[in-house]
């Protein structure tokens, strides 16, 4: 297996500058091309999460992507407010939703349920309050069974 190194000469007075330069190099590139455009969403916090505007006396640019989804975001809030729009987020959170209200782990016999929870959240345009009635309107919840 080859060990993957820190490229040599790999300079640039920020961060997205350097990493840049680093997916430029074939090795780097595949993991680095998924990696740096929601990276670069989060460059304002530096190593220690302080935030800042400039690095190195060069105005950060907080501009990136979001895989999967369409257009460019800048900076953490509108990185989260992209990642809460994909099916993928919303389904997610309507799973942890249901395992908390049905009190177990979901399984493949909870794929019909898990569905329509996930086809109403969308529906409703991810109104929590909907999604938590559609949950305890559901037949997996009403008919519980009793847990000692």
């Amino acid at each position: 297996m080859a060990q993957v190194k820190v490229p040599e000469g790999v300079t640039g007075a920020t961060a997205r500058e350097r990493f840049t330069k680093h997916r430029a190099q074939p090795i780097c590139a595949s993991c680095h091309g998924l990696i740096d455009p929601v990276g670069f969403t989060l460059e304002n916090y530096d190593p220690i999460g302080r935030w800042r505007d400039q690095e190195n006396g060069v105005t950060i640019d907080a501009s990136g992507s979001v895989p999967g989804t369409d257009g460019t975001v800048s900076g953490p809030v509108e990185l989260v407010k992209k990642i809460a729009t994909t099916d993928a987020a919303q389904n997610c959170f309507a799973q942890h939703w249901m395992e908390f209200g049905y009190g177990k782990t979901l399984d493949a016999g909870d794929a019909c349920v898990q569905e329509s929870m996930n086809n109403s959240f969308k529906k409703s345009g991810g109104n929590i309050k909907q999604l938590l009635v559609d949950l305890t309107q559901s037949d997996t919840f009403l008919y519980m069974p009793a847990k000692d």
